[in-house]
């Protein structure tokens, strides 16, 4: 992560933002405003193949059901996924 100036030009460690690696649908980033010093909120960019997740998880009160949802939540739906597609291969090769 980097620090940006602030529109004043002063560095303003509550605002930055965070530039991702080029990606075949385009480029990717995000900047951030604090309003506290401790950072409550977490986001996360997953970029695959054929799609992109990106999340942004407002911490109110604490950091800590933030970073667990930051932490397991693409994991989370990513074996949803898979699941239900298992079910729905299996559903067709008993149908066929």
């Amino acid at each position: 992560m980097k620090n940006e100036d602030s529109l004043e030009g002063e560095n303003d460690t509550l605002v930055w933002s965070r530039d991702f690696d080029k990606h075949s649908y385009g480029e990717f980033s995000f900047a951030v405003v604090q309003a506290n010093e401790v950072m409550e909120d977490q986001s996360q960019v997953e970029t695959g193949q054929n799609a992109t997740f990106v999340g942004a998880y407002d911490g109110h009160g604490g950091p800590e059901a933030s970073k667990f949802i930051c932490d397991h939540l693409f994991t989370y739906l990513l074996s949803e996924i898979s699941s239900v597609y298992c079910w729905f291969l299996s559903l067709l090769l008993f149908v066929s």
